[in-house]
């Protein structure tokens, strides 16, 4: 992937650090290099070999396992073990950064991100001696200095959620984005005088500026399209529905990928069958392939094709998938309930990961699963609309599947229309071409007729602009398209030109007039290339939503 010079934003993450899908995982340990045995299990090993030079550079690479690659790294957070100054922490952790980023040249960020990501715990918490609250308000503008720097994003990440909150609540100072207690209640807030990230006082109405564009932009703020989210869901009015593109940041492949990779389950007798069929629509594929790979002995409930499935995207235990950044940014913002469409069970892995230190008088740690489960009172619950990795029989994929689904899931359907009637739904991930989404969404929508023409209906955010379908549901659902950062998308358009300018000219000349390239390959090659940075783009947006969500809480 090309790289391409932007700001890196810094990310707050409510969860465990082993459950974050990044690129370098920071370790705080202390001058005597005495590493705590909690760390052991973020790092699945219990020996740990100081790094060299540890005594001058107080910071050090960990050694990755064979044919593994640079994943850990050790940071020295004490003074020759005594309370550290902060100032000399954040230089250190500079240093350390340089350091990490250097081995980055030449590499490619984990799951095909857009920027690499730098996954940190508290740095002021333990032994670095300091009070949470107090240290978050020195170290997150060095956190977002860097982030500017080196064109790499980072991920703080806090199991403990009064840590959390406690550090959204700066985050939103450090912003100029203070908030009036007094309006927050009636679902209306207001920017108040703040602090830039460099301590310069912000006068009321002016907005503080961030690393990335030096302005916070209007979605951003307290009338924008995030905080009116997080107001909804601090007040557990917001319900989830997600989609594939969210899991595709675990790494998981997209429904094109997944059909591609059926291909080698089918029996060696019917390959040349399968290579011909990309004129159909992939329902039709998908039920081609089922058919295939199914033994003809097979029975209603067989899992032949279910296991294939499994096995394709990686779920059948073989590989360890970590959630994607969405899927733990998603699983902070407490939402009741949701409904998605994936297989994996990424998001309950989560969930599960944030409620580690949940008093056992606080109720379920984990998200009930449906229909494979009934929740407790009061727990919060994920519908698996479409069936789940560990019931491979149950999967939802081919024309014959959906067809019958009405019949066959009629209560699933129920509870996602109910879903729909009762609170808003924010649709994460969702390409709106499923046709049982689509079925199901259009019947509430004439039945609820000019009571939800208020388009409070739901929120969908899309990857790039979709002018066409946002036309389609104007009077139901708010679109805010997230895209990629402006520099980004003009210099990957010009890309795509010169690429077919040049095509063209390498052509015999008695074909110099034709297009080498047509508008839609055109379009197709630009949506590749987009897709990673609009992709972090829905990651700073539901960053944002979480940081007013806490807000709003208070």
């Amino acid at each position: 992937m090309k790289k391409h010079s932007v700001p890196g934003h810094v990310f707050v993450v409510h969860g465990r650090l082993q459950d974050v899908t990044c690129d370098a995982i920071v370790i705080p340990t202390d001058t005597s290099f005495i590493v705590e045995p909690h760390w052991d299990d973020v790092m699945g090993v219990h020996k740990h070999d100081k790094p060299a030079g540890w005594s001058e550079g107080h910071f050090g690479p960990a050694p990755p396992g064979k044919g593994e690659r640079q994943l850990f790294w050790y940071l020295d957070v004490a003074d020759d073990d005594r309370v550290i100054d902060l100032d000399r922490l954040g230089e250190r952790f500079a240093q350390l950064t340089a350091e990490i980023v250097a081995g980055f040249v030449g590499t490619d960020p984990v799951r095909d991100r857009a920027q690499h990501l730098i996954a940190l715990p508290l740095l002021s918490a333990g032994k670095g001696g300091h009070a949470p609250e107090g240290a978050i308000a020195r170290l997150l503008p060095t956190f977002t200095q860097l982030a500017a720097e080196h064109h790499v994003d980072f991920a703080a990440v806090v199991l403990d959620r009064e840590r959390f909150e406690a550090l959204q609540r700066r985050r939103l100072e450090t912003l100029g984005l203070g908030v009036d207690r007094s309006v927050v209640g009636s679902g209306r807030t207001r920017a108040a005088i703040s602090t830039t990230p460099e301590g310069k006082v912000v006068d009321q109405g002016q907005a503080a500026p961030t690393a990335e564009d030096g302005q916070v932009p209007d979605w951003m703020g307290p009338d924008g399209q995030a905080a009116r989210l997080g107001r909804r869901a601090a007040q557990r009015g917001l319900s989830l529905m997600i989609g594939a593109g969210v899991s595709a940041g675990a790494g998981l492949p997209t429904w094109d990928a997944l059909l591609e990779g059926l291909r080698a389950h089918v029996p060696k007798a019917d390959e040349t069958l399968v290579k011909g069929m990309n004129h159909l629509s992939p329902l039709d594929q998908a039920e081609l392939l089922e058919r295939l790979i199914t033994l003809d002995i097979a029975g209603p409930k067989d899992a032949t094709f279910g296991n294939a499935v499994i096995t394709t995207l990686g779920l059948d235990g073989k590989t360890k998938v970590r959630p994607a950044l969405g899927h733990l940014l998603l699983a902070g913002l407490q939402c009741p309930q949701a409904v998605t469409t994936n297989y994996d069970r990424l998001y309950e892995a989560a969930f599960k990961g944030q409620h580690t230190l949940t008093p056992a008088t606080a109720g379920p740690r984990r998200a009930a699963t449906l229909p494979y489960e009934r929740p407790e009172a009061g727990q919060s619950w994920i519908l698996k609309m479409h069936g789940d990795a560990e019931h491979p029989e149950s999967l939802v994929l081919s024309r014959s599947s959906f067809v019958s689904y009405d019949s066959a899931h009629r209560p699933a359907g129920s509870l996602f229309q109910g879903m729909l009637m009762t609170s808003h739904v924010l649709f994460v991930g969702v390409s709106f071409t499923d046709d049982n989404v689509l079925r199901l969404t259009h019947e509430v929508a004439d039945y609820l007729g000019t009571s939800a023409s208020d388009s409070d209906f739901g929120t969908v955010l899309t990857l790039g602009e979709d002018a066409q379908r946002a036309r389609l549901w104007k009077d139901h659902l708010t679109w805010h398209a997230l895209e990629a950062p402006e520099p980004v998308v003009a210099a990957i358009k010009e890309e795509i030109e010169k690429s077919a300018a040049s095509a063209v000219a390498d052509k015999p000349s008695a074909e110099a007039g034709e297009t080498t390239k047509s508008e839609a390959e055109k379009r197709a090659s630009e949506w590749k290339l987009l897709l990673p940075w609009r992709a972090r783009a829905l990651e700073i947006f539901l960053d944002i939503v979480a940081m007013w969500a806490v807000a709003a809480a208070e």
